[in-house]
């Protein structure tokens, strides 16, 4: 229990009886319940005071209560880590390659079309026609449907490729084993689009012009789980060639590519990788 102080002007210096508190010259003779404090203060203000007849705070309810909840604040939670650029850029790419991805690798005219029907009925365009999820009881309907459905694939890899064209950075080098080298950057001119909206291999949509080094100062992290080279349908393709053409068709510039987890650059050079990969 404390004392308590009568704290307005008009009640200064106050000697008597305030309920069944006895004051002298403002101040109560004894400590004060804090029951009683409670109800006293709510009509008039007080401050309490300890037997030294120092001021502790301000008496009553509200003010004790202000006090217990800055005690006992909760703490704040952090934010959520926010997406990096890097980041939204590599999901972005994922996202665009993944929609650029044919549902099979052959593509048919209409004259092939025909000749299949010629040669193995309904049944054998029905096979050609099952990977693009379309149906039809007739021939010509189903051939219509087929062309469709492939050009429709075409419109839209031919629109990925070209925004992934546009965005393109040129190849960095790096001196570092598992990195890109000037070397390993081949300079042979890539296909244009639309070959590559036919076979599939995305690395056609970079440039149709040959790739240049930049300065040697500038690095790009490679893989360090890929092997250094792969023969694929008779050709040797470096790793830095693969680390190369992913990072170009990233759009990240070289910073951006290195800021990358390494789990997400993995996946993006592992993507160009089995892009060139021979299909079964």
């Amino acid at each position: 229990m404390k004392r308590l102080k009568l704290s307005g002007s008009r009640w200064a210096g106050y000697t008597g009886l305030i309920g069944t508190v006895d004051f002298k010259d403002g101040i109560s003779v004894d400590p004060v319940p804090q029951r009683i404090a409670d109800r006293l203060s709510a009509a008039m203000p007080m401050t309490e005071i300890d037997d030294e007849g120092n001021e502790i705070g301000v008496a009553g309810v509200v003010a004790r209560l202000l006090k217990d909840s800055a005690a006992r604040a909760a703490p704040v939670t952090p934010s959520l880590v926010r997406q990096t650029e890097a980041e939204k850029k590599a999901e972005g790419l994922r996202d665009k390659l993944k929609a650029a991805k044919s549902p099979t690798d052959s593509f048919y005219a209409v004259e092939q079309l025909q000749a299949i029907a010629d040669e193995k009925g309904i049944k054998g365009l029905r096979l050609v026609a099952e990977p693009w999820g379309v149906k039809g009881k007739a021939i010509p309907a189903l051939i219509a449907a087929i062309m469709e459905a492939q050009n429709k694939f075409l419109e839209k890899k031919n629109y990925v490729v070209n925004v992934l064209a546009e965005t393109a950075q040129e190849p960095e080098i790096v001196e570092e084993t598992g990195k890109v080298r000037p070397e390993d950057i081949q300079t042979e001119k890539l296909s244009t689009i639309s070959s590559a909206a036919i076979t599939g291999d995305m690395s056609a949509a970079i440039s149709t012009t040959a790739l240049e080094p930049l300065d040697a100062g500038e690095t790009l992290l490679g893989s360090s789980v890929l092997a250094s080279s792969y023969e694929i349908d008779g050709k040797t393709v470096t790793l830095g060639e693969l680390v190369g053409v992913a990072h170009q068709l990233s759009g990240a510039t070289a910073a951006e590519w290195n800021a990358l987890p390494d789990a997400d650059r993995e996946d993006l050079i592992r993507a160009e990788l089995d892009r060139r990969l021979p299909k079964d």
